[in-house]
């Protein structure tokens, strides 16, 4: 679970950059937004489901989640992760 989670954020962050280097702020959804607390004891799952729930509602964008430990269960969404990914 932490590599699949690790691989995610990675993905994030390197669209998190392309968004911050073009502007782009349309499709971009801050977890911490949402209620995610990431301090490794607080449990962020809700928080976490409910921003992919609303990326997924307008069609897709950029679930993005700041440095911090995100403590989640399961995660009920389906992820796509580009290949390269490491």
């Amino acid at each position: 679970m932490k590599i699949c989670l690790s691989v995610v954020i990675l993905v994030f962050v390197a669209n998190t950059a392309l968004a911050q280097a073009t502007g782009a702020t349309i499709g971009f959804y801050n977890v911490r937004n949402f209620g995610a607390s990431a301090d490794g004891k607080t449990l962020d799952t809700y928080a976490v489901n409910k921003t992919i729930e609303s990326a997924a509602a307008t069609g897709g964008g950029t679930v993005y989640f700041p440095a911090g430990t995100y403590l989640c269960f399961s995660i009920r969404h389906t992820l796509s992760v580009p290949s390269g990914c490491t």
